[in-house]
C-alpha cells in the first residue's frame, strides 16, 4: 500500500529487505529494483529468544559489513 502511494506521489524510495534469499520473496513488483542482505534473524523457540543459537546461526562479520556499507544520504 504505502510502496503504491509513495509512487503515485512521486516519491523515489530505495527498498531494503532482509531475512531471506531474493529468490524467496514474492509480490515484490511494487518495489520494483529492491535490495537484499542477509541480515540478523533471532532463533526463537517456544515464544523466546534463544540467544546462543541466534549467534550461532548468525553472520555478524556480514551484517556489520552490510550496515557499514549502506548509504543513507
Amino acid at each position: 500500500v504505502m510502496a503504491k502511494a509513495f509512487a503515485k506521489a512521486g516519491i523515489e524510495v530505495d527498498y531494503l529487505f532482509s531475512g531471506r534469499s531474493k529468490a524467496d520473496y514474492f509480490d515484490m513488483q511494487e518495489f520494483a529494483d529492491f535490495q537484499t542482505r542477509t541480515g540478523l534473524t533471532f532463533v526463537t523457540e517456544r515464544g523466546r529468544v534463544n540467544g546462543f543459537k541466534t549467534v550461532k546461526q548468525a553472520k555478524i562479520r556480514e551484517f556489520i559489513s552490510d550496515i557499514r556499507e549502506l548509504n543513507l544520504r
